[in-house]
């Protein structure tokens, strides 16, 4: 009897090679979409004359649209092939991207960024990625579904920080353009995707057929699938697990979505320059914690020069010069409690002041 692909020695089940394309394709839109789109906020803010609501409107728009449309990708999902909303997913996501670098107005900007590049995101990504890892995985679903997630997290550790150095450096047009131009080269891997391992005559999770094969029966044990419960759509919004579900899901978006797009603005606000602010939330707390975990406690003196005064208050010792004086030394705790020059620099920053504007 010839072998399945998913139990030929040194070959791996089709399934987990469907689950990494879908991590690629999640970590590319994290990076660049997701938590990406915080660094074009004050580019296109400064650049289009806008305020903030307005600068925010397209954002709440797509984040509504793709409630909207959710139902509908999903059934278009299930009434085509699942490379067809892959390939016209990512296409309409890329070249969103870059059309979004030639608009000079604001109402093309809303309109590109709700129209090609929000539903191709939308329609050729997560959803369709997951309902292809749906059909392949049962006992593993779980694990592979938590594998594809991942790569939001990815994206943000490896795909963000480029981003960033491409809006700072070369300027928010070209860092959309080259963003299109990567989600483009997304285009090949999805073309491996397939809907279920039936089509390629294999069982989910990589189980074996029974065996017909006597002398293999005795010597190999037949993997026997789970029975599973399918439900239609109908029979499944009339489940209460669907709708906690929903619920569920939908109230740990809110707060997510709402903050991600302003993370860049609010580092910027609370006294960060733009470029700082980009890799300062995750840069700064490593620093802090690889001395308290390592140079502190092995008794070694570090001297910095603190940028923010949250910095400053992590020190076992603050010196605050003026002119090249020394006027205070201490702990800083000892000197916010003294009421001193260091307290008066904490409660300036506190209320919003930027030393950097300071004559």
């Amino acid at each position: 009897m010839t072998r399945s692909l998913s139990r030929s020695p040194g070959r791996l089940f089709y399934g987990w090679w469907i689950v990494i394309i879908g991590c690629i394709q999640d970590a590319v839109k994290g990076g660049t979409f997701n938590t990406g789109f915080t660094l074009y906020f004050l580019p296109i803010l400064t650049e289009l004359h806008l305020s903030r609501a307005a600068t925010s409107l397209p954002f709440s728009l797509a984040k509504l649209e793709s409630a909207l449309e959710g139902p509908l990708v999903g059934y278009l999902i299930d009434r085509f092939d699942v490379r067809v909303m892959l390939v016209v997913g990512t296409t309409l996501a890329g070249l969103g991207f870059v059309l979004l670098s030639f608009t000079h107005s604001y109402v093309l900007f809303v309109l590109v960024f709700i129209g090609p590049l929000s539903v191709g995101f939308q329609a050729g990504f997560n959803q369709a990625t997951m309902a292809a890892v749906n059909h392949w995985f049962r006992r593993r679903r779980g694990l592979a579904m938590s594998i594809v997630q991942t790569g939001q997290a990815i994206g943000g550790v490896l795909i963000f920080p480029l981003v960033a150095l491409a809006v700072l450096k070369l300027g928010w047009r070209p860092a959309a353009f080259l963003s299109g131009l990567v989600v483009l080269m997304l285009l090949p891997l999805v073309l491996f995707i397939r809907r279920s391992p039936e089509s390629m005559g294999l069982l989910p999770d990589g189980e074996r057929r029974a065996s017909h094969d006597p002398s293999e029966g005795a010597s190999r044990p037949v993997h026997r699938l789970r029975d599973t419960q399918e439900f239609t759509a109908r029979e499944a919004l009339r489940t209460p697990a669907f709708w906690l579900l929903a619920a569920f899901h939908g109230l740990r978006n809110i707060p997510y979505s709402g903050v991600s797009v302003h993370l860049v603005p609010l580092l910027v606000w609370k006294g960060l320059d733009e470029a700082t602010a980009a890799i300062d939330g995750v840069s700064d707390a490593a620093f802090r914690a690889a001395l308290r975990r390592s140079v502190l406690p092995a008794g070694c003196a570090v001297l910095t020069v603190a940028h923010r005064l949250s910095t400053a208050v992590e020190a076992d010792r603050v010196i605050v010069l003026d002119k090249g004086s020394i006027v205070e030394e201490g702990a800083p705790g000892e000197l916010a409690r003294r009421g001193g020059r260091f307290a008066a620099l904490l409660e300036l920053e506190a209320a919003g002041w930027d030393w950097r504007s300071a004559p």
